[in-house]
């Protein structure tokens, strides 16, 4: 019996370790040459053709200073040091006779103020530049310059913003309000030596809808919102309508012009304009900004802005000085209906292109 165990015990080790006992698999030629063509066309990643699509990246940081005062060796209230940031990024996909244009601008800056000028509760550094822009239009080639264009826009501002410098709530935040525009119309382009790029864009079916997401703020009727309804003892009935829906016809005319031969100082204009022509005919919405810049460097240069606004659904906030019965001068304020807002400043700026 011992004879027998260890007899089984050899041929199992033998077994075990001999080159016969291992898996092998065995192919004729036909199945090795259809593997090897298998593995030859296995999927591959997809190849994305990107010869039809053009970047541009622009980052600037703008410096600016502007002192005002009645006394020559004292600021005033009015004196401000700003800092802006400036990103503009573009994606363009241009084909035969289709293009596609898809931009990101965002703008953000801050203001900082002498304390010692200011009111004891307020704040010395408020949001200046602020700003977030997003838009893609689609256009189709109908002749030589022209094209059939479909165009959505929103708007909206990064940060919050206050009335004053000593306000504890904002009176505006991010999507409060929001605006967006989607439109249906043409757009002309031209360039030339002297001018860089002229478009136009005429959109005469565009929808206009602003929200304002944030209830305290839509409950006060911001940018023309439905407010709040309240009885006679100041109970709510019904709270502001978060949104508000207006068709009409938007116009868009940007140009950059180089002022000099030698394309050193150059002036840009960006206007667009929104009428209503359902809800409230005429009323409708402007702004434009004027930008002259003069290079000084590679990378510096001086850049005068000039802003103008006017929107139907603004109040203009004004404060005048007067006396109350104590005979102190203190702020009044008074509330006026829409007018034409500005806006004008220089700065310093530090731009780079990619």
């Amino acid at each position: 019996m011992y004879k027998i165990l260890k007899l089984f015990t050899v041929l199992v080790v033998v077994f075990a370790f001999s080159p016969v006992s291992r898996a092998q698999t065995v192919v004729d030629g036909n199945t090795a040459k259809f593997l090897r063509e298998f593995d030859d066309k296995k999927i591959k990643p997809a190849h994305i053709d990107t010869s039809y699509w053009s970047t541009s990246k622009e980052i600037r940081f703008a410096l600016g200073l502007n002192a005002t005062s009645d006394n020559w060796h004292q600021s005033s209230d009015m004196s401000f040091l700003q800092f802006n940031f400036y990103s503009l990024i573009g994606a363009n996909y241009k084909r035969e006779y289709t293009n596609w244009q898809n931009v990101l601008d965002i703008r953000l800056g801050f203001t900082w103020k002498d304390a010692g000028k200011l009111a004891p509760d307020a704040r010395n550094l408020s949001v200046a530049e602020n700003y977030l822009r997003l838009e893609t239009q689609y256009g189709v080639k109908i002749v030589r310059r022209f094209d059939f264009a479909a165009n959505a826009k929103l708007v909206t501002q990064i940060m919050p913003s206050y009335e004053k410098e000593n306000s504890k709530d904002p009176n505006k935040k991010f999507m409060a309000p929001g605006v967006m525009d989607v439109g249906v119309g043409a757009t002309y382009t031209y360039s030339s030596n002297r001018i860089n790029n002229l478009r136009i864009g005429f959109f005469p079916v565009n929808n206009n809808t602003t929200f304002v997401l944030d209830q305290r703020l839509a409950d006060l009727g911001t940018s023309g919102v439905r407010k709040a309804e309240y009885d006679g003892q100041g109970n709510l009935i019904r709270h502001g309508a978060n949104s508000k829906v207006v068709w009409g016809v938007r116009t868009e005319f940007y140009i950059k012009y180089f002022i000099t031969e030698n394309k050193k100082i150059w002036v840009d204009n960006n206007f667009s304009l929104f009428v209503d022509y359902v809800d409230n005919f005429g009323a409708g919405k402007m702004d434009n900004k004027t930008a002259l810049v003069i290079p000084i460097g590679k990378n510096i240069q001086l850049r005068y802005n000039l802003y103008l606004r006017y929107y139907d659904s603004d109040e203009t906030i004004k404060y005048k000085w007067t006396t109350n019965d104590a005979g102190e001068q203190i702020k009044k304020k008074e509330i006026h209906g829409a007018t034409l807002q500005t806006k004008n400043y220089m700065s310093l700026e530090l731009k780079f292109s990619f």
